[in-house]
């Protein structure tokens, strides 16, 4: 006999009675079946970098928030696109999961905790089929902003949910990178990314948010951002400012920086001029206006 997933032996095993002596008491366990609720914030999937219409607890660290400050908790949608999503990735295991998630499910007919059993299930499989089928549309966690946590500065991006629209190749002023090679999907972290040399984000008070390559200084052999206390451009004690790069150091101009893939990033109508950082290096988004 052909085995199925998990989550689908586990809306199954919702759907009856021999399950269980109690359905819908069985379903209220937080616990039971392997699955755990919303309301637990322990296993379930989150609303993070990945999560779309997801349970549990939301990247503003607060569970089951709604409105402006949380994404909507997950409704049987989610359910409905699963199902979607097995027809074209498995579609020897859809008529299992319309059985056991689909509208005729007692999932809906055996009360809310059953119920929210089977939403906490579907929404844990679309984020595991998402993993497996990134590029397919009928996987994606989300399909508009308003499903994510634009409170926390989330927006719906390649069908998962992301802070500050991490993963449209243009550098925010909370991100370290942005698609560069090393750059983390929450765009918090890289390689030699240490800060956010157009916003100094990363840097403590005090501290200057300096970018440097091998053309950049002789004593610099890798592309990276670093924290600096004192930043020599033209010479000892003469750095750049926030927002500002030097050309070389020493001995060089500061000069206003600029993210190459985005055209308002300089003011005046200047253009932004490539400081000659090769494609894929984590800072190949560095440019000066002129």
């Amino acid at each position: 006999m052909r085995k199925i997933g998990p989550l689908l032996s586990l809306a199954l095993c919702i759907s009856q009675p021999a399950c269980g002596d109690d359905p819908e008491g069985s379903a209220s366990d937080s616990t039971s079946n392997g699955v755990t609720s919303a309301t637990s914030g322990n296993t379930g999937a989150s609303a993070s970098s990945t999560g779309g219409m997801s349970s549990g607890e939301t990247s503003g660290g607060e569970t089951g928030e709604t409105g402006e400050t949380g994404a909507p908790e997950p409704t049987q949608e989610i359910c409905d696109r699963y199902i979607d999503c097995v027809s074209v990735t498995s579609p020897l295991d859809l008529p299992a999961a319309q059985d056991g998630f689909g509208p005729g499910s007692s999932c809906w007919s055996t009360g809310p905790a059953a119920a929210q059993q089977c939403i906490d299930a579907c929404a844990l499989a679309l984020e595991q089929a998402y993993d497996n089928y990134p590029e397919e549309p009928k996987c994606h966690l989300c399909q508009a902003d308003e499903e994510c946590n634009q409170g926390a500065g989330q927006y719906c991006v390649d069908g998962r949910c992301l802070r500050s629209i991490c993963g449209d190749g243009l550098l925010q002023a909370d991100e370290m990178c942005d698609g560069q090679d090393g750059c983390s999907e929450d765009c918090l972290e890289g390689a030699n990314a240490a800060c956010n040399p157009l916003s100094n984000v990363g840097c403590e008070e005090g501290l200057l948010c300096v970018a440097l390559w091998p053309e950049s200084t002789p004593f610099q052999d890798e592309y990276g951002t670093y924290c600096y206390e004192e930043n020599t451009c033209k010479e000892i004690g003469q750095g750049c400012a926030v927002g500002e790069l030097c050309t070389v150091y020493p001995g060089g101009d500061c000069l206003t920086s600029c993210d190459l893939n985005d055209p308002e990033s300089c003011p005046g109508g200047q253009g932004c001029t490539p400081v000659g950082v090769p494609s894929g290096e984590i800072i190949d988004y560095l440019g000066y206006c002129a």
